[in-house]
């Protein structure tokens, strides 16, 4: 990925959260009229958090962006080692 394409997806993600944000705050009036405000508030908090797993299960099928490499390779540095796996449980 160059840079140009990097910083257009950059923008694209954060007008598509702007945008999420905009149609709730379009909507909060609208529930007002008919719930009171904690439950306005309670079902917005279920709704962000329904988002937020979505947005989850379809960020894991995307791969993480890939730096392009500038200096040499782990082959050409038979020096370098690998990174120390990070451990997932407690022993």
């Amino acid at each position: 990925m160059t840079d140009e394409q990097a910083g257009s997806f950059i923008k694209r993600w954060l007008a598509l959260d702007g945008d999420n944000t905009q149609l709730r705050l379009k909507f909060v009036p609208e529930f007002e009229k008919v719930m009171s405000l904690k439950k306005t508030a309670i079902f917005f908090q279920i709704d962000r958090r329904v988002g937020m797993m979505i947005e989850l299960q379809l960020a894991w099928q995307v791969p993480l962006v890939k730096p392009q490499r500038l200096g040499p390779s782990a082959s050409q540095c038979p020096n370098l080692r690998p990174p120390i796996p990070y451990r997932t449980h407690v022993i």
